[in-house]
């Protein structure tokens, strides 16, 4: 308006301030800390939430496993519980018998693979039981010196 310039002013924008020069170095020094501040801030950010999530992955598997051993341990208990009521419930109704078949049938289990010979001293006649030690190899003993192959 002083002028009479016909111009009108009617915004001032500032886009950049620069610092003099001999202060030049300083400030991007000091905008390089910041700029690097803000990155180990992030960084560390990042870390924290790792671990974090980590932890919190560890703690859902060792729930879960725990869990699951619960259920394995309530379940073989069930198990356990059902046998009994239900090997009570024959006892009581078939006696010594259920107790012979029980302990026939752990004798079958136990001695299944194993080799037996049964004598019966019980056994009628003239002739006493024989055991015919042909068939048998001698048990190997270990304290036996070896002979050198030559």
């Amino acid at each position: 308006q002083r002028l009479d310039s016909g111009v009108e002013l009617l915004a001032t924008v500032v886009e950049a301030i620069h610092p003099p020069a001999g202060a030049a170095n300083a400030y991007h020094a000091v905008q390089a800390a910041q700029i690097g501040a803000q990155a180990l801030i992030s960084r560390e950010r990042g870390t924290a939430s790792d671990k974090a999530n980590q932890a919190q992955l560890n703690a859902s598997v060792a729930r879960d496993q725990a869990s699951a051993a619960a259920s394995e341990v309530l379940a073989t208990a069930q198990g356990a519980d059902l046998r009994f009521s239900a090997e009570r419930q024959a006892y009581a109704k078939a006696g010594q018998a259920f107790l012979l078949e029980q302990y026939l049938a752990q004798l079958t289990e136990g001695l299944g693979n194993a080799k037996l010979l049964i004598l019966d001293h019980r056994l009628g006649g003239d002739n006493a039981p024989t055991i015919d030690l042909r068939t048998f190899t001698p048990p190997a003993d270990p304290t036996a010196p070896r002979k050198a192959v030559q």
